[in-house]
């Protein structure tokens, strides 16, 4: 049975440094063993803090992907902007968690980057990269859109890395906590709202 709580987080974050792992954010790749952490924050920003915090407390940095049209929470509200800057603050980095628009009339580069730029100038907080939302789930292929800007698991930036993720908090190829020293890259794709401090039940 997979252990979803945050303490197991930290102690997994930690046997990967203790293991020679840099953590890193998406603007490089490092030489030896690199493990980049994403965050998808689908459904509840409440709960990205205190992964954030977590992360900050083992000097590890990480990157968190907010959506745009996301029912349960405003990307532009002043809550969201309070915790999107203290995440920056930490240190880690935010990221748009692209889906296609609800018209349809923008091909996918020019929406992501109208999204990205509309969030820096209303916001002065700068988005560099993206990825996509539930892929597997939609059938949408981003990974040669925007190749600078892209940070969807198939893209370019990730061809050397092992990808694993929590989605639908269910590790297909075991808990990231298996995979230490078994990989020299590894990209670990995580959902806030899946870990909790002691009950799943805390977050709905």
């Amino acid at each position: 049975m997979s252990n979803f709580t945050l303490s197991h987080y930290k102690e997994t974050i930690s046997d990967f440094q203790q293991a020679g792992y840099q953590t890193t954010l998406l603007d490089k790749h490092v030489q030896g063993n690199q493990l980049v952490l994403v965050h998808d924050v689908d459904i509840d920003v409440s709960l990205v803090l205190p992964m954030a915090k977590i992360e900050k407390s083992v000097g590890a940095v990480s990157t968190y992907f907010f959506r745009m049209g996301a029912k349960n929470y405003n990307l532009f509200s002043r809550e969201t902007i309070r915790i999107v800057r203290e995440i920056k603050n930490m240190g880690h980095d935010v990221g748009y968690h692209y889906e296609p628009p609800v018209s349809n009339h923008l091909a996918a580069a020019d929406s992501v980057q109208k999204v990205m730029s509309f969030f820096t100038e209303q916001t002065g907080i700068e988005l560099n990269y993206f990825n996509v939302h539930e892929p597997a789930r939609t059938g949408i292929d981003m990974s040669s859109v925007l190749p600078e800007r892209n940070r969807c698991y198939n893209s370019l930036f990730f061809k050397d890395f092992k990808y694993i993720s929590d989605s639908s908090a269910r590790w297909r190829e075991g808990c990231f906590c298996g995979h230490v020293e078994e990989h020299e890259k590894l990209l670990v794709l995580t959902h806030p709202f899946w870990w909790y401090p002691n009950s799943p039940t805390e977050n709905y």
